[in-house]
């Protein structure tokens, strides 16, 4: 069990996912000021109730993602996620339950958080951490590789399906994407290609620009994914983006029988993005900053 808590003040917690829960009976308390409300940006407001939510954890420690990877070999994986941290639970157990892998065609690409909004927004675990670099004119680049995704036909839970010391638990993770991940600093404005990021091929003096901060998993590896594979590549099974789905109260969820409708599914997909921005070329930007499809009625 490994926790990672960075020291985030108020207004860096509420710009991260407008749905993200806390933990039971905490609220949200006034601390130090962050670089999000130096720059006067507006965040939205982190609730005490869990709901779905889809973060990104390539900044997550790497103790936390082990526990992670490991954790999801035994069985549905139960989480303490609030708009802070994020604290795997392998005490606490979800009493039925298995994930399945499904690749998909490899999905390569680089992202630019540019500002500390952005950084808030997308990067919430660890944007006091690197709210300096922004701040200093550089950009935090991902690399992110994608190559398949493992999920649970699991619906929903609720609590009187767990077991074990549960105490504190908020969410399950309904799905994991899955891949290698690259993250560095970098110039705005300076785009770099996906294997420079992951260290290859990438010419010395951009590569002198740039600090690395964190990477897991191989390039080279999921270059060899197959779609059809039952399972990815050894080393291109980095946990890129979580789906985590609240636990709730109340009685167990009734089992679908095969070929009824399941009433239990959620009623839309969860949005990554807070309210007041879109998900623009793989990250969360303001709305009136991402990029838009014109309609041909609209002069």
């Amino acid at each position: 069990m490994s926790l990672f808590r960075p020291a985030l003040g108020p207004v860096a917690l509420l710009a991260t996912l407008s749905a993200c829960g806390g933990a039971v009976g905490e609220s949200v308390r006034p601390q130090d000021h962050t670089a999000l409300s130096a720059t006067g940006g507006v965040a939205p407001v982190c609730s005490k109730t869990p709901t779905g939510v889809r973060p990104l954890i390539v900044d997550v420690d790497p103790d936390t993602r082990a526990g992670l990877e490991a954790s999801m070999k035994k069985g549905v994986v139960v989480v303490a996620y609030d708009c802070a941290s994020l604290r795997v639970m392998p005490a606490c157990k979800v009493l039925d339950g298995k994930y399945e892998y499904a690749g998909v065609s490899r999905k390569e690409q680089v992202i630019q958080l540019k500002n500390s909004d952005e950084l808030s927004v997308n990067l919430p675990l660890s944007s006091a951490k690197l709210g300096g670099e922004v701040q200093s004119g550089r950009s935090i680049d991902l690399a992110l590789v994608r190559v398949g995704v493992t999920s649970t036909p699991v619906a929903r839970v609720a609590r009187p399906e767990l077991a074990g010391e549960c105490e504190g638990a908020t969410h399950y993770v309904h799905s994991s994407t899955l891949g290698a991940f690259s993250m560095a600093t970098g110039s705005v404005g300076k785009a770099s290609a996906v294997a420079e990021m992951f260290g290859v091929g990438g010419a010395a003096k951009s590569s002198s620009e740039r600090k690395a901060l964190t990477a897991d998993g191989s390039l080279e590896a999921c270059r060899t994914s197959n779609p059809d594979a039952p399972a990815p590549p050894a080393e291109c099974r980095a946990p890129i983006q979580v789906e985590l789905f609240p636990i709730l109260p109340g009685e167990p969820v009734k089992p679908v029988k095969k070929g009824e409708a399941d009433g239990n599914a959620p009623a839309a997909p969860l949005d990554p993005c807070p309210e007041g921005y879109a998900l623009s070329e793989g990250r969360c930007a303001r709305q009136e900053n991402a990029a838009k499809l014109c309609e041909p009625e609209d002069e």
